[in-house]
């Protein structure tokens, strides 16, 4: 088939009077061009596409650098399994899920917080990690807060369930029972020790005291003892027999 070509300047050329098939090439003074040229073809005719050159092409962009900008253009495809991952300035899709990492140490816990991406190693796929930042959990002291050292849990591993760190200290044995084997009369009195404790309920010692027998006969308008007396008195009073009873009643 016979190749349809047209040149000449942009302002020469008139897109309307294009045909199906033919091409435009604009040598200069084209207004969507930096330098100016282009090639157009028409696909209908009284229509034509602006053809793009190898140089207006976006690529895909590239990564900054820690002492160097990165470059526009097209936004790499994450790959497969990185549907939570985020794009970085450095062009690469990094994934941050669950991406905390803890190492601990004797007196320190360091937690890391990684991220991945997807990479080729020998070749081969691998998967890339990059440290982000870091921070240090120190041991728990007597004033400040902190993680568990292996050396307290250690401890406390080795303390009983309701023990408790109360040592008692020395001590006297005392009872408050009275001395000796006393039988004191009516009217007498015997002695009974009695133990004495300090603020912390600790017996300290024991203090002597004396108990007197009450010996008070029991009269109309007073209590007391019932004297030996009163006590025979008592014992000849008998009930009445029925005769006695029926004899008093007639």
């Amino acid at each position: 088939m016979a190749i349809q070509v047209r040149r000449g300047d942009y302002g020469d050329w008139d897109a309307s009077k294009m045909l199906a098939g033919e091409f435009a090439v604009v040598m200069s003074g084209d207004t969507e061009t930096a330098d100016g040229d282009a090639v157009y073809v028409s696909t209908a005719s009284g229509t034509a596409k602006r053809l793009p050159f190898a140089d207006e092409v976006p690529t895909e962009m590239g990564g900054a650098a820690s002492g160097e900008g990165g470059e526009g253009g097209t936004v790499p495809a994450p790959p497969v399994g990185y549907n939570t991952a985020a794009l970085f300035g450095d062009a690469h899709w990094w994934d941050l899920h669950g991406a905390l990492r803890a190492v601990a140490s004797a007196a320190s816990v360091v937690i890391r917080l990684v991220r991945q991406r997807a990479g080729v190693s020998g070749g081969l796929p691998t998967v890339i990690e990059d440290t982000l930042d870091t921070m240090t959990l120190p041991a728990a002291s007597g004033n400040l807060a902190g993680v568990m050292s292996a050396a307290d849990k250690a401890k406390l591993d080795g303390i009983a369930e309701g023990a408790n760190a109360y040592t008692h200290p020395s001590y006297t044995a005392h009872t408050g029972q009275p001395t000796g084997n006393q039988t004191p009369a009516f009217g007498g009195t015997f002695s009974v020790s009695q133990v004495t404790s300090d603020a912390t309920g600790h017996v300290t010692g024991l203090t002597a005291r004396t108990v007197k027998i009450p010996d008070a006969i029991a009269t109309s308008s007073a209590d007391g003892l019932m004297s030996a007396a009163d006590k025979a008195r008592l014992d000849g009073i008998r009930p009445l027999t029925q005769s006695e009873l029926a004899a008093i009643l007639v």
